[in-house]
Order: C-alpha cells, then sequence, then structure tokens
C-alpha cells in the first residue's frame, strides 16, 4: 500500500518548514523529507570540543516581539526565547582602527569624520527615509500574480510613497559611498559592514538602519533553536519530519508531480509537492529528464546568484581578552576598491562574530566570514570537479592560516595562543551542505541588474512548487519563512482558507 500524503515537503530549510508548518495548521496531512540530520538549512547550529556554533548567520533580524519570526512561530503555537545583543564594532581600515557601537554608530563616526558630519547625516537620514517607505507599502505581492491593474495601481503607489527608495535604493553602494564621502576611510567603513561590491545602496541602509534601531536579538539555545521550535510546531500539528532522508527524484505522471524517491529507494507519494531545495539542484537533478524546465534552466544559468564565504569557526581560551568587542572587521587598505573577483586571501574582507555563549560553556565561541569566491584558486584547486581532495585541503588549510594570520596581526600573539579548537569550510562546503548554486548565501545576486526578479512558486509542472531563497520574496531567514506563508497562503485561497485574516486576527 502507498502510503499517500497531503503535501511532501523536500528539504527542512526555513522556507520548506514554513510551509510545510503552515499546511500541517489547517490539517494537512504533511511530511518534510531532508537529507541532513538537523533541520534548518543554513540555520543550523552544531557543537565540537564542548563548543557551540552557528552554521553561517553572522546575525537576525526581525526578532523582535512583534516581527516576522516571533510573529510567525506565535501563529503556529510555540514561542521562541531571546537575548538581545548590543554590538561593539572594532573596525580595521588597513593600520587604522574604529570602535563603532551599534546604536550610537551615527554619532560615533562623526566623532571620527567630523568634516564629513553633514554626509553622514544624510546618508543615515537617506537609509530612514527608504526603510520608512518601503515598510509603508506594507506585506509585498509578487509582482507575477498581479493582474495588470494590479501593477498600474502598484507603479502609482510606489512612485507616491517610495521616491527616495526609486531614486536610490538600486544605485551600487559602493560607487555611492565613494562619491559622497570625502574621507575615503569612512567611506570603507560604512561598505564594511556588508563588504560586497555588487550590493545595491538599500541592503547597507537595511544593515545600518537595523543596528541603529538597538533591536537585535539572539536565540536563547543558538540559532538552531529557530527550526527546533518549528519542528516542534510541526509536530504539534501531526505533521512528520524524517531526517537524514535524502529525496532522490521528484516522480511525476501525466504531467503532474505525484511524489517522490529517495536515495534509499522509499516512495512517498501526495497531492502536493513542495520542493524547498535549491532551484539549480531541483531543476538539473530532481527533475533533470523533464524538457518542460529547459525555459527555466536557461534562465538560471545565465542569471548571477550571491556570493559566498568561507566561514571558520574556533574555540577559544576563556583567558582572552576582548574588550566587550563581540563584532570585529578586517578590512584592506585598498579594499573599498576591490570588487569580488579581486579577493584573495591576502586582502579580503574579514568579519568575526563572539557569539553569544551558552551558559555552561567556558571559553568563545567564534565565526569567522572571509569573502572569498567560489572561483578561487581553479575552484579551491578542485577544477571544478566539487572533488574535495588532498589538494583541496592544502588549499584550504593556507587560506585557513593566512585569515588566521591577519586577525592575530590586530589582535595580537595572544589571540593566536587562545585558539583552543579550529575548523575551516569553504564555499565548496555550503554548497556540498545545502546544494545552493555555488555555495550562494543569499540566492540571486542583490544589484541593480537582479534585485526583485523573483522565481515563481508555481512550475512547470502540476502540483509542484518551489520555495526558499530563490524565489519569492527572497533570500535572508525572515525572507524564506515568508516564502513558506506566500505559498501556502495562495494554495490555501483554493479551499476558501483565508491565511491572511487568520493571522491578522492571531496578531490582534
Amino acid at each position: 500500500m502507498k502510503e499517500k500524503f497531503d503535501v511532501i515537503v523536500i528539504g527542512a530549510g526555513i522556507g520548506g518548514l514554513s510551509a510545510a508548518i503552515f499546511f500541517a495548521k489547517y490539517e494537512k496531512k504533511v511530511l518534510v523529507l531532508e537529507k541532513h540530520y538537523i533541520p534548518g538549512g543554513y540555520l543550523t547550529s552544531f557543537s565540537r570540543k564542548n563548543y557551540q556554533f552557528d552554521s553561517g548567520v553572522f546575525h537576525l533580524t526581525d526578532m523582535g516581539e512583534q516581527e516576522t519570526i516571533p510573529m510567525f512561530i506565535r501563529f503556529w503555537g510555540n514561542k521562541i526565547e531571546s537575548e538581545k545583543v548590543n554590538y561593539k564594532f572594532k573596525i580595521f581600515n588597513g593600520e587604522d582602527s574604529y570602535i563603532i557601537y551599534g546604536k550610537t554608530a551615527q554619532s560615533d563616526l562623526v566623532k571620527y569624520f567630523p568634516s564629513d558630519e553633514k554626509a553622514i547625516k544624510y546618508f543615515f537620514d537617506l537609509s530612514s527615509q527608504m526603510m520608512n517607505q518601503t515598510l509603508s507599502m506594507g506585506a509585498p505581492k509578487a509582482p507575477y500574480e498581479m493582474s495588470f491593474w494590479e501593477k498600474l495601481l502598484f507603479g502609482i503607489k510606489a512612485v507616491t510613497k517610495t521616491p527616495t527608495f526609486l531614486r536610490f535604493g538600486r544605485k551600487n553602494g559602493r560607487i555611492f559611498f565613494k562619491k559622497l564621502f570625502k574621507d575615503k576611510n569612512l567611506a570603507t567603513i560604512i561598505y564594511s559592514y556588508y563588504p560586497i561590491s555588487s550590493l545595491i545602496l538599500f541592503g547597507f541602509s537595511f544593515g545600518w538602519t537595523n543596528l541603529l534601531k538597538d533591536e537585535n536579538y539572539y536565540p536563547i539555545g543558538g540559532m538552531q533553536a529557530i527550526p527546533d521550535a518549528m519542528v516542534s510546531s510541526l509536530k504539534q500539528n501531526h505533521g512528520e519530519i524524517k531526517l537524514s532522508s535524502e529525496v532522490k527524484r521528484i516522480i511525476v505522471e501525466k504531467e503532474k508531480a505525484v511524489g517522490v524517491e529517495c536515495l534509499d529507494g522509499s516512495k512517498y507519494y501526495a497531492n502536493i509537492i513542495i520542493s524547498n531545495s535549491p532551484i539549480h539542484y531541483t531543476l538539473n537533478k530532481l527533475l533533470d529528464s523533464y524538457s518542460q524546465f529547459d525555459s527555466q534552466r536557461k534562465q538560471i544559468a545565465e542569471r548571477e546568484i550571491f556570493c559566498s564565504v568561507m566561514l571558520n569557526f574556533l574555540g577559544m581560551d576563556e583567558a582572552f581578552d576582548y574588550q566587550g568587542t563581540n563584532f570585529f572587521i578586517i578590512m584592506d587598505k585598498n579594499g573599498l576598491e576591490l570588487k569580488e573577483k579581486d579577493l584573495t586571501p591576502e586582502n579580503c574582507p574579514i568579519l568575526m562574530i563572539v557569539l553569544p555563549k551558552p551558559e555552561k560553556q567556558k571559553g568563545d565561541s567564534i565565526l569567522i566570514g572571509a569573502f572569498l569566491p567560489y572561483d578561487y584558486n581553479n575552484y579551491w584547486s578542485t577544477n571544478n570537479s566539487k572533488i574535495r581532495g588532498e589538494e583541496y585541503k592544502k588549499t584550504k588549510e593556507e587560506v585557513f592560516k593566512i585569515i588566521l594570520e591577519r586577525i592575530t596581526r590586530k589582535l595580537g600573539e595572544d589571540f593566536q595562543q587562545a585558539i583552543k579548537f579550529s575548523l575551516a569550510s569553504t564555499p565548496l562546503t555550503l554548497e556540498r551542505y545545502t546544494y545552493n548554486e555555488k555555495g550562494s548565501i543569499m540566492g540571486w545576486k542583490m544589484d541593480k541588474k537582479n534585485y526583485g526578479k523573483f522565481f515563481r512558486h508555481e512550475t512547470a509542472i502540476d502540483n509542484l512548487f518551489l520555495v526558499g531563497q530563490w524565489t519569492f520574496p527572497g533570500g535572508g531567514v525572515p525572507g524564506a519563512m515568508a516564502g513558506g506563508y506566500y505559498l501556502a497562503k495562495n494554495i490555501l485561497a483554493k479551499e476558501s482558507i483565508n491565511l491572511e485574516a487568520d493571522m491578522a486576527r492571531k496578531a490582534k
């Protein structure tokens, strides 16, 4: 007998879990299949040598009481505890260093660069305007779901309500800073928060504005607490999840998706199949034999993706003194001039975060992000084969050593001596664990050409849908979580279920 479900979700990333819980909440029989032994995708935590680490999220927005993540979790019948994080930055630019506090960032910058006070105020005012204007538009609707008249009205509303965003939001941030600020050091510091050469100005405005809000929270127990709470909600609503169960292919019969087959040969069937597996992997692997997707395969092959990063993890001796700093940034003296293709271990931006630690953990856990390309040194000495042999390991260790040497030159030999545990990964590691193309950490590239161009949740095959950072409304934890909501809302509406209204009532 075939075990039949209402909904099968491939992948327990945040987007897939979000969609799964919404369906389970409305009494659908739901199965989530995840290849990893823990849920969460990029939002996971792990322990090594008595140290707990987060797998790749530098900081998390939308964790305030009335913001996306807690609001969704409450609707699902659960809750998550978090602690406030007050950021103290130490930013190294060449041989110079600057101390910046999150909630006083603007005034701190003015103290260092008084001659650029007007420009600093202009940037923060501009950023605040763009954020307020975009929020005033309310929850977005996917452009491809709008009728002609809806698009026309949306365009008129955008012109009247978001003029600052329309004028400045899609400009290249790096170039904008070079023109705005007289002092190159100041421009580099503003840029260093998200040191990605292709990123639009709105991305930087989003980051700095949220920093000034002083509403940064960290889930107690680490980032894993969020997907764990989601899985708990799924089970409370009688949904099912199978970990270490990788899907091999999507089963299609008579132009309809009807089920999935796992690597171990097990098969599961459902009326609705949702792939939270990344779009490249879904189309090129899980659906590789279906020509219906040839046009979309061409689109994704030509589309540029967001950068990846080399992630490194350190377990530190408890005696090392960070002097209250929990966010270190190291920029090359020419960092503002470097594009993503120019980055090397010797000049790449380095972000180092001292993670909030569990109550019983003695030393600190450190997360280091080094912005290095996926194709660095002939794809990390793999010749783009994705086979990680001895040459790959040698290259990874050599790069890791250079990164640590650069940090040690800034923090002193005591830092190097305080390292008790270390673990290095590369963009290929991120790709291997998540199947995200080239280890992309945010889906599609956020530049003028690509920003706002979303892929549909619907596909060329009936009953098959996509969700996650590659689809509307895009990357990031809140974006992926909202993507599950939008997908569930549209499908449940066919049964006259008004998810939007139900959530509004719950919020009140």
